[in-house]
């Protein structure tokens, strides 16, 4: 449970854009989970010190644990998406554009078949990124707005709002939407 909330704080710090105060986060739980054999929870939380890591310019080390995410993955949807998502953000740094597109669609895909709402919307969020990169801004911003759907229906405000930021939106038309709800 501790280990949980070490990968919980790092993520709240990734929500934040703060992958310096993630990473000791997330490479507490992502050590603690790899020593007790948790495979799934591994999976998942090297992808998201990759992504941390990445966002450091650490690209190296994001390889290697995006590697190990997808090694431990199996079928766990999270860390099937939270590795495809890191992928394609390596790849389309690296300009593999194409290949980045491929690899974010299907984390979109696999998204698609859960109920996860937040992941969905980060795979979404990921294919935004991909096609802004590749210059495809028609395909990027309707990633950007299904993931801002996406977060918004989960109530992740600060996801909502970052989505809504890519749009070039501001989060007040969620809140009013949300106000009107009540």
């Amino acid at each position: 449970a501790l280990l949980e909330v070490e990968q919980f704080a790092g993520i709240v710090e990734l929500v934040v854009d703060d992958p310096a105060a993630a990473e000791p986060h997330l490479r507490q739980a992502y050590n603690g989970f790899r020593r007790m054999g948790l495979d799934a929870d591994t999976a998942e939380t090297a992808a998201l010190l990759g992504r941390a890591c990445l966002a450091l310019d650490r690209e190296d080390e994001a390889d290697e644990l995006c590697t190990e995410s997808e090694r431990l993955a199996g079928h766990a949807p999270k860390p099937a998406i939270a590795w495809r998502t890191l992928r394609a953000h390596l790849l389309s740094r690296r300009g593999d554009h194409d290949e980045a597109r491929r690899l974010a669609e299907a984390a979109v895909s696999v998204a698609e078949r859960t109920d996860v709402l937040v992941d969905h919307g980060d795979a979404c969020a990921t294919l935004a990124t991909v096609l802004g990169a590749a210059g495809e801004a028609a395909g990027a911003r309707a990633a950007a707005e299904r993931a801002a759907d996406l977060y918004e229906r989960k109530g992740a405000a600060a996801l909502t709002e970052r989505a809504r930021g890519v749009l070039g939106e501001s989060a007040a038309p969620a809140t009013a939407r949300q106000l009107d709800r009540k």
